[in-house]
């Protein structure tokens, strides 16, 4: 282990003993995702395994018909292996889009994450023109909505990347849809210092736990 990671997992422990109650959310977000980011690929692909795992255990085979799933983005819990897996039992996959006039998402569903996708916004895999264009999903059928983060806490609560995509897509457009974020272990945290336009997930899954968060109540 090179000294710097050294005291990037020193200070992150450090700060997960911590209260939270006035804890700079930036500085949260850099720690994270630098603990996140040291994984090799082997870790990342070994630990998504479990999580999609357990995620189709929980879901898969319940009476959930739409999902709404991200596509992971560099170190992000890996979710191409759960959209197969949907679109091959008969489920609806979509996935978001960013309007670039905007700051909102809409739902595009897709066939195949292999085929359907290209780098679109700010890098992240995004449906092709002809599907944005064609084959939009109308929010308000979306079932379940799988969120990525980097960090995450028992009680539901989430710190993304600081843009309010997901958020403000999950009050607006899907305020009914189920919300399951997938998260390694070691992205959680005691508590995440939320704010009012935070939206609380009501799963959080990892490798060999499955939080049920009741933010909005028994489901």
């Amino acid at each position: 282990m090179d000294i710097a990671f050294f005291y990037v997992i020193v200070s992150f422990l450090n700060f997960m003993q911590q209260s939270y109650t006035n804890i700079n959310k930036n500085h949260l977000r850099r720690l994270c995702s630098a603990v996140r980011d040291k994984m090799s690929d082997v870790e990342q692909k070994n630990r998504s395994n479990k999580i999609i795992n357990n995620f189709i255990d929980n879901f898969a085979f319940q009476s959930f018909k739409c999902f709404f799933i991200y596509i992971d983005y560099r170190s992000e819990v890996q979710t191409a292996k759960i959209i197969d897996f949907i679109i091959k039992q008969g489920g609806i996959a979509c996935v978001p889009a960013v309007v670039p006039e905007s700051t909102k998402m809409v739902a595009v569903q897709i066939s195949s994450p292999a085929v359907d996708l290209a780098p679109g916004f700010k890098g992240i895999r995004e449906p092709l023109p002809e599907l944005r264009r064609h084959c939009r999903i109308d929010a308000e059928n979306i079932d379940i909505a799988v969120i990525p983060g980097l960090a995450f806490d028992k009680t539901g609560g989430r710190i993304g990347y600081g843009g309010g995509y997901y958020d403000r897509f999950l009050q607006d457009e899907a305020p009914q849809a189920l919300r399951v974020g997938l998260a390694y272990k070691l992205q959680m945290v005691a508590r995440i210092p939320m704010e009012n336009h935070d939206i609380l997930m009501d799963y959080i899954i990892c490798e060999h736990s499955t939080y049920l968060t009741q933010s909005r109540g028994n489901w």
